[in-house]
């Protein structure tokens, strides 16, 4: 039970596939509404934020993308079921490829707030941070389970009285599944 214990303890965290900066917010975690009327206060600190892709833009020695900020939830990944709170800008002099980074794919970027910009969206400007990319994340996209398999045991319902289905009687489907066929 030991070797359990320390297997759990000590090789377990190390197999997460996020880099340590996207895991575990900078100190102190500078949130995204606190900086928005005060953006040179907050200059070179570190922050953590993540949204989706609005647009990318690659000049000659910089990549520019425009998201549309989400909170994250505790392991990073922006929560597109809230309420979004604006837009922000991250800077990398790397080329990101717009086919790769396609609009409304998820990300989370960790790096340095570097100031604000000005965006012309429509006939309004918006002033934005803007953030130097030290790191990114991009989020696979999240799959529907189709997960319409019920097993078990009820009272009442379905064609069987006692609520005991067969294997794989589908619920939600008047119909059976062999797996043999």
């Amino acid at each position: 039970m030991k070797w359990f214990t320390l297997f759990c303890a000590f090789i377990l965290p190390g197999c997460s596939s996020l880099p340590v900066a996207i895991q575990n917010a900078p100190v102190p975690d500078i949130q995204y509404i606190e900086t928005i009327n005060r953006i040179d206060t907050y200059k070179n600190y570190r922050v953590r934020w993540g949204g989706t892709i609005i647009q990318v833009d690659n000049e000659e020695n910089l990549s520019r993308l425009q998201i549309l900020h989400y909170p994250l939830d505790r392991f990073g990944r922006p929560q597109t079921d809230k309420e979004t709170a604006g837009r922000f800008i991250l800077e990398t002099p790397e080329f990101y490829d717009p086919a790769v980074y396609r609009k409304n794919t998820q990300i989370t970027a960790a790096g340095t707030l570097k100031g604000s910009d000005t965006l012309k969206i429509g006939n309004k400007s918006l002033t934005v941070p803007v953030v130097e990319i030290q790191t990114v994340h991009r989020w696979p996209e999240r799959t529907q389970r189709d997960c319409r398999c019920d097993f078990g045991a009820g009272f009442g319902y379905g064609p069987y009285p006692w609520g005991f289905y067969p294997y794989g009687y589908y619920r939600y489907r008047p119909r059976f599944y062999y797996p043999w066929y």
